[in-house]
């Protein structure tokens, strides 16, 4: 009444492809369960030629770009608009006209 049981080629890979089935499936659900982490890069500069450019960090989920502009002495602020799926601009500043109200006096006109 005993039978002989042995594996054929057949029936092992069955079983490895069934065991590398069932591993494959626990990562990429173990994977999906995490959620992905926002890359920040807020802080960094550049320079080339007449540009300058700078991120700063806005808030815990948006950055600006700022781009001076030297020689014409401007500045523009982007943000990425995530309803657009694009960056917009923000803000233009002349940075000639700002750095001239807050330049320091000279002596003579800080007497008055």
């Amino acid at each position: 009444m005993s039978e002989n049981h042995t594996v054929t080629t057949k029936d092992f890979a069955i079983g490895v492809l069934s065991v590398t089935a069932v591993v494959l499936l626990a990562a990429f659900l173990f994977l999906q369960a995490l959620l992905p982490q926002q890359a920040m890069a807020f802080a960094q500069t550049a320079m080339t030629g007449r540009f300058q450019l700078a991120t700063a960090q806005l808030d815990n989920s948006a950055e600006l770009l700022a781009i001076f502009d030297s020689d014409a002495k401007l500045m523009n602020v982007y943000a990425y608009d995530v309803g657009r799926g694009e960056i917009v601009l923000i803000r233009q500043l002349d940075v000639e006209r700002l750095t001239a109200r807050v330049a320091p006096r000279s002596p003579r006109e800080r007497r008055r």
